[in-house]
């Protein structure tokens, strides 16, 4: 098995990249979630810092540290529960 390896359920996609540079494109880190089980998102960096969490789906992360400031550009952390399920993975931004 080579290439990457991509989690397809129909209801969620959990993308891998975002640019939150006030562009109107790709500006939030959003996961697209349309089903109706619980919902809970955090975000951290590789040092395992929170900067985001969000049970609101519709609520993507800007990029931005708890306290609103500009987060660097580079690798951060998603943890992603919706239902019983759980997920795990990295995402880049770049600026």
């Amino acid at each position: 098995l080579h290439g990457p390896i991509v989690v397809n359920i129909p209801e969620l996609f959990i993308p891998n990249v975002f640019s939150p540079n006030g562009d109107m494109q790709n500006d939030r880190y959003l996961v697209e979630y349309n089903g109706s089980q619980p919902f809970f998102l955090e975000i951290y960096d590789r040092w395992g810092r929170l900067h985001y969490q969000t049970k609101n789906k519709m609520q993507g992360w800007q990029g931005t540290d708890l306290k609103g400031r500009s987060v660097p550009e580079g690798t951060y952390y998603y943890r992603l529960r919706i239902g019983d399920r759980e997920f795990a993975g990295d995402l880049t931004l770049v600026r």
